[in-house]
């Protein structure tokens, strides 16, 4: 499921609390200037491509995008 869905399940006072706790985080990421520059999981692409080193395998075949 993908995050941006998560609201749509949640009730509407959960939702709009849920709201308030994320509305700083995408605000720093648009006000950043590029999104995987501000990106919590730049870490974690950095680990998978070192992982793939690590296991001796060409992460550049390999896909990894954060849309």
């Amino acid at each position: 499921m993908a995050i941006d869905n998560i609201t749509v399940m949640l009730p509407v006072k959960c939702s709009a609390i849920l709201s308030e706790h994320i509305l700083p985080y995408v605000c720093s990421f648009l006000l950043a200037g590029g999104m995987y520059d501000a990106c919590p999981f730049q870490r974690l692409v950095a680990a998978f491509h070192a992982a793939c080193g690590s296991l001796e395998m060409d992460s550049a075949k390999l896909t990894v995008t954060l849309d």
